[in-house]
């Protein structure tokens, strides 16, 4: 077996890069070479850690129907037997869907959403295998119909641990006696929950609690689909000086991520759907305990050591048909105001949430990708079949 991963660049400082450094460095059993979906522009490729890694050329041709002009010639000359695809499926389903007559695909997509939309059907039922990053995704993939193997994200928890708190703080610039509520994504979209979160700040502010709210994200998102935080702020209610941004974020190491988790009393995720959630198992490696919403992967990584946050609406998201969860703002403001009044409470979650964190070690996870490669070696190449229309 010739194994191409094919995500973002291993070097890269997002959560599907994370993965591909992770996965590339520690499988053993097929030799790998990568394509990135996206970070590079010319080629032939660049070694990383021995390992080459091709650019991608992605080019967007109409939503859903993104392309890698170098992928089927990599596959061909670097006498790949199989692909793993590790982004969103949906939006690649031609891609997949063409290249997955001729060589095995493996797809690792995020479900992140209520059920499996049609879209994410027309890339999933190609593959000839396809892996569940989360429990959730497990359940709906089998439920429309087709079959799937588990293997969640990883942490290191060599990096990700718990330190002394006030030393992080003092390290990161944060004052030692203030309650600290952290958030740690992108502002995008409306989909990080930014607006639920802002008004749960607002509650709990009106309630008299004095806390401060560490944003690890853009400020002012409104040019790509996010939110100008300040202006959020503003029409919330919330006053801007309890926001406060790391300057140089997108440079942080994963050593100084783990600093700034630390820094935290507790970690908010108000996403309105997930495929994993990398920060908030690193955060809870770091023994910083989280409140997310109830829904899609974040039940299963919260529940019994964080606070769950109930759904209060359904949105249906506008590029591929599937449903959204908006957290309820109200019980948020609820569930902060009860951390910040309750030190032992905080405490307590954050040493389970530890506990948890554990079994997701990276060298506990790797060896589950080798065990389904070598299952996968055995069976061969069996091309899917395909109906051909005929005039």
């Amino acid at each position: 077996m010739k194994l191409a991963w094919v995500s973002a660049p291993p070097w890269a400082n997002t959560g599907y890069a994370k993965v591909t450094r992770n996965f590339i460095s520690r499988i053993k059993y097929p030799e790998i070479v990568c394509v990135t979906t996206g970070g590079l522009h010319a080629g032939p490729f660049v070694e990383w850690n021995g390992i080459k890694v091709y650019p991608g050329m992605q080019a967007e041709v109409g939503k859903g129907n993104i392309t890698l002009y170098a992928l089927e010639r990599v596959l061909r000359d670097e006498k790949c037997t199989h692909w793993v695809f590790h982004s969103d499926a949906w939006a690649y389903r031609k891609l997949i869907r063409d290249v997955g007559v001729k060589y095995n695909a493996i797809l690792y997509s995020p479900i992140d959403g209520g059920h499996v939309s049609p879209e994410e059907v027309q890339a999933l039922q190609i593959a000839q295998e396809r892996v569940a990053m989360c429990k959730y995704a497990e359940k709906e993939i089998q439920k429309a119909g087709m079959s799937t193997t588990y293997i969640p994200h990883g942490v290191d928890t060599k990096v990700f641990k718990p330190l002394n708190k006030d030393e992080c703080r003092e390290k990161m610039g944060l004052p030692k006696d203030k309650f600290i509520v952290g958030f740690i994504g992108t502002n995008i979209s409306k989909r990080k929950g930014q607006a639920e979160m802002m008004m749960g700040f607002k509650k709990a502010i009106d309630a008299g609690k004095q806390f401060m709210a560490v944003l690890g994200t853009d400020q002012d998102g409104q040019n790509v689909g996010g939110y100008n935080f300040w202006q959020l702020a503003d029409y919330v209610g919330v006053p801007r000086g309890v926001m406060l941004f790391p300057a140089n974020m997108y440079t942080f190491t994963e050593e100084e991520m783990a600093i700034m988790y630390n820094s935290f009393d507790v970690l908010v995720n108000l996403s309105r759907g997930e495929g994993f959630g990398i920060p908030i198992l690193e955060a809870e490696a770091c023994g910083t305990p989280v409140i997310a919403t109830d829904f899609t992967s974040m039940t299963e990584l919260v529940g019994g050591h964080g606070m769950l946050v109930p759904v209060r609406i359904l949105d249906i998201y506008t590029l591929k048909t599937q449903y959204h969860a908006i957290a309820d703002y109200d019980a948020f403001g609820d569930a902060l105001i009860k951390c910040i009044d309750n030190h032992d409470l905080v405490k307590s979650m954050g040493k389970r949430a530890h506990q948890f964190a554990q079994k997701y070690d990276w060298d506990k996870i790797a060896p589950k990708w080798d065990t389904m490669f070598r299952k996968l070696d055995k069976q061969g190449f069996f091309p899917p079949y395909l109906v051909k229309e005929f005039a």
